[in-house]
């Protein structure tokens, strides 16, 4: 009785064990960078580059790129969205819409439209 037991219980114990171990254990490819995506990842780079008041830029919806910063050094932000709509252009990026916002008072500091 008892190796039916085993038979019955145990083995499709042992088996859904190591389903879990799999499924925890698969690298997910589900999230791939295309070009556009590696476009905006460019673009972060050399934006927070030398600017260590630059947290990090994003795409933030369809023609929308959100740069987050720290307002609390005095900077031209308006000069800055010029920057990024620069960098944009370059990689043949167009009509998009930069908002630059502060993360210590949640302000947003500019909202410009790039040429």
């Amino acid at each position: 009785m008892d190796v039916k037991r085993f038979r019955l219980l145990g083995l499709p114990a042992i088996l859904l064990a190591y389903t879990f171990l799999y499924i925890a254990t698969t690298k997910k490819d589900n999230f791939r960078c295309d070009e556009k995506c590696q476009k905006f990842i460019g673009i972060d780079t050399l934006l927070r580059k030398n600017r260590p008041y630059i947290l990090y830029g994003q795409h933030c919806n369809d023609s929308t790129v959100c740069v987050y910063v720290k307002d609390s050094v005095s900077q031209n932000w308006s000069q800055l969205s010029d920057t990024v709509c620069m960098y944009m252009n370059a990689v043949s990026l167009f009509n998009y819409r930069v908002i630059i916002s502060s993360v210590i008072t949640g302000n947003t500091l500019v909202n410009k439209k790039c040429p």
